[in-house]
């Protein structure tokens, strides 16, 4: 939080002409104990306080964004499918295809069916 006052002090200097003393114990202690005028001399408080609000809001902003995309990747809570489906590790776990599909071949056969009414026996095929 020391380093938000002192970046927010130090923008405001810049920015008003004015100065701030460099991040330390001494500029920590003074911000404490409410010596602004030594944190920031020559630097309107509520110039610094803008600024603090300012990047406290962009901080905010892009740990928020951050957030959003870290648990847009993440699967649903309790769903073990999709949480293997998007590990790519788990290719290396997964089984290879027992026999590979010929380059130039068309689609895979259709397998044989029993025919759909049953023969009796002694019809044709009585032997």
């Amino acid at each position: 939080m020391a380093w938000l006052v002192w970046a927010a002090a130090r923008l405001a200097a810049a920015l008003t002409g004015g100065r701030a003393e460099p991040f330390g114990a001494k500029f920590a202690d003074d911000v404490v104990r409410g010596r602004t005028y030594l944190a920031w001399p020559h630097t309107p408080t509520v110039a610094v306080t803008a600024a603090a609000i300012v990047l406290a809001g962009g901080a905010a902003a892009l740990a928020g964004t951050a957030g959003w995309l870290i648990l847009r990747r993440r699967p649903a809570a309790g769903d073990p499918v999709a949480a293997l489906a998007r590990n790519p590790r788990m290719r290396a776990l997964t089984a290879r295809p027992a026999a590979p599909r010929p380059p130039c071949a068309g689609p895979w056969p259709e397998p044989t069916r029993a025919p759909s009414t049953p023969r009796r026996p002694g019809s044709r095929s009585a032997g």
